[in-house]
């Protein structure tokens, strides 16, 4: 397995099939990164936020889009290019790769062609228990993320409709 730990898809951990949405899961990393102004994992950060991807789903459920974002960031929170950024980043993290756009689709989303819809928050459970298993790994442990399967069918966007027709 190559990669850094950390912007690896969970299929990666898990043994899953890899596919061009791992590639997807690690770019959305990076621009939660970046739009965060910090790493995606921090020891130095309370257990809440030590998982910057957990922390970020559950502001964005809670209506806290400015925790989100970097303090540096001249921004208001309700700026529609921060929250187009944010939502675009967390459909990338999905734990349920079958729900991650295609890359395609992330950048007319993030060039305002289309709609971002509130990316469904059942993953922040899911990045709970990845951020364990990264927190594991990390401290030389030997632990796989697994999923709970279960998605917000509201949110739930299909592949189809998320990538367009293949």
């Amino acid at each position: 397995m190559r990669g850094t730990r950390g912007y690896l898809a969970p299929e990666w951990i898990t043994n899953y099939a890899i596919s061009e949405k791992s590639d997807v899961y690690s770019y959305g990393m990076v621009l939660l990164e970046i739009i965060g102004g910090r790493k995606n994992y921090d020891t130095n950060e309370s257990s809440e936020k030590s998982y910057f991807p957990s922390f970020a789903f559950k502001m964005m459920e809670e209506g806290k889009m400015r925790d989100i974002l970097d303090s540096e960031l001249k921004i208001d929170e309700h700026d529609d290019r921060a929250q187009c950024a944010i939502r675009v980043a967390l459909w990338c993290i999905q734990e349920d790769m079958s729900m991650r756009p295609s890359m395609t689709k992330v950048v007319q989303m993030l060039e305002g062609l289309c709609a971002v819809p509130i990316p469904p928050t059942s993953s922040y459970l899911g990045s709970r228990l990845y951020a364990t298993a990264f927190k594991s790994s990390s401290e030389g442990g030997n632990s796989s993320a697994p999923s709970d399967g279960n998605s917000n069918s509201d949110a739930y966007l299909s592949a189809v409709r998320l990538s367009g027709p293949r």
